[in-house]
């Protein structure tokens, strides 16, 4: 009797589970001014997409750069877009700003982009104390 072959069935992201729609958007850093200290932060839109946004809970990622962990409040998975990295914002149709902390291309397909992600706003603290 020939061996049963079992194959795992992983739960794929489809068109049909992206049911919001969000502004993702990049950080661009504009100089001072004559006699100024401060620099500027300016967003652009880079795309307008539906996306499939979940709330887990109890989730941290552990930041190399500032060495302490970022407390994962979102999770948004979009088809896959060139140029949304780690440095990429999103913005919710509430006016809800996210951080993108981490990326990850779905099985290396360039299919579906996996988004980690972080509500800003005043009750976050960065490690500059900001």
């Amino acid at each position: 009797m020939p061996k049963k072959i079992e194959r795992r069935t992983w739960r794929r992201p489809c068109v049909g589970d992206l049911r919001d729609r969000i502004t993702i958007q990049n950080r661009n850093v504009v100089p001072p001014n004559v006699n100024e200290f401060d620099l500027d932060l300016n967003f652009s839109t880079h795309a307008e997409v539906w996306a499939s946004i979940e709330t887990p809970s109890g989730e941290t990622l552990f930041d190399s750069v500032a060495g302490n962990d970022e407390i994962v409040t979102h999770r948004v998975m979009i088809r896959y877009l060139e140029g949304v990295t780690s440095e990429s914002w999103i913005l919710l149709d509430d006016g809800t700003r996210l951080d993108v902390l981490a990326t990850e291309n779905l099985e290396e397909r360039n299919e579906f982009i996996s988004l980690t992600c972080q509500r800003t706003g005043p009750a976050t603290a960065k490690a500059s104390g900001a």
